[in-house]
């Protein structure tokens, strides 16, 4: 069994600006998680940032299993 966690934000956007080019005009992504262990994943939250996600995934990370917690 994998005892690593990782925990990634796509996005988490509060009172804070966003100053980066690909944000300027609204701002950062909204919330969206993900927690890996092993090849298990859970998704927490769907804003947003989950596009930034599925890129990441759509770019060959091997996953067998995905919950998503809305």
């Amino acid at each position: 069994m994998d005892k690593n966690v990782k925990v990634t934000c796509w996005g988490c956007r509060g009172s804070g600006p966003a100053p980066f080019a690909a944000q300027m005009e609204y701002g950062g992504n909204t919330s969206c998680f993900t927690v890996e262990t092993g090849q298990t994943l859970l998704v927490l939250d769907g804003g947003t940032g989950l596009a930034a996600f599925g890129r990441d995934l759509a770019a060959g990370q091997m996953i067998t299993g995905i919950s998503i917690f809305l």
